[in-house]
């Protein structure tokens, strides 16, 4: 199976071998990110509140978070070390990303 194109009609866009898992992030921040910056970064949307925080200057609270990871310095075209595997489970399939 073709896991890079969706067929309609064959999976929905939630289901473990998606594209939708896949989707570019765009990001702009003049001075800060440079023009044309690409990283072959993983994330899941769970990691924009440290990324956030991190912007802030802010600390989360105890608990809060526990499954996010900054994504700051790859936006800014920082080394970075990678999260955890992103685990994705679906109608009892599941996809281990990374």
């Amino acid at each position: 199976m073709d896991t890079n194109r969706w067929v309609a009609g064959t999976e929905r866009k939630d289901g473990s071998k998606s594209v939708g898992h896949r989707v570019p992030f765009v990001a702009r921040w003049p001075g800060k990110i440079a023009p044309n910056t690409t990283s072959e970064y993983a994330f899941y949307l769970t990691d924009l509140l440290a990324t956030f925080a991190d912007l802030l200057g802010a600390d989360l609270p105890e608990g809060y978070g526990e499954n996010s990871f900054t994504l700051l310095p790859a936006l800014l075209g920082q080394p970075i070390d990678h999260r955890p595997k992103i685990i994705h489970h679906s109608n009892s399939t599941y996809a281990l990303r990374s």
